[in-house]
């Protein structure tokens, strides 16, 4: 229970910080803060193999830094790509990462 809250909360400071104040920065970091905790806490309560706690780190940390790529490539204003089409189909193909992600890390 304890890894979902804190990956929602690194959820909710990406909606809080990036998109409605436009603070990039702060939002990355606390990103990797909930990240991180989440991981130690899953390594120091699981006595697992290095590989499956390799696993379990790139799957927590993936879909976190896949929606703020997402997140960052909507807001910003390219100047190669005029009418977003570039940003727009990176987005389409980040979000459903992010969720393919979480499934794998769930199942």
């Amino acid at each position: 229970g304890t890894n979902q809250v804190l990956q929602a909360l690194s959820y909710e400071c990406l909606i809080l910080l990036m998109t409605e104040n436009d603070d990039v920065w702060p939002s990355l970091v606390c990103v990797a803060l909930f990240t991180t905790a989440a991981w130690i806490i899953a390594k120091l309560d699981l006595f697992l193999s290095r590989r499956i706690l390799f696993t379990s780190a790139v799957l927590m940390i993936l879909p976190p830094i896949c929606a703020s790529i997402s997140l960052m490539l909507q807001k910003q204003k390219w100047p190669f790509d005029k009418d977003n089409s570039k940003t727009r189909t990176a987005h389409n193909a980040l979000v459903p990462a992010v969720y393919a992600l979480h499934v794998l890390w769930i199942w």
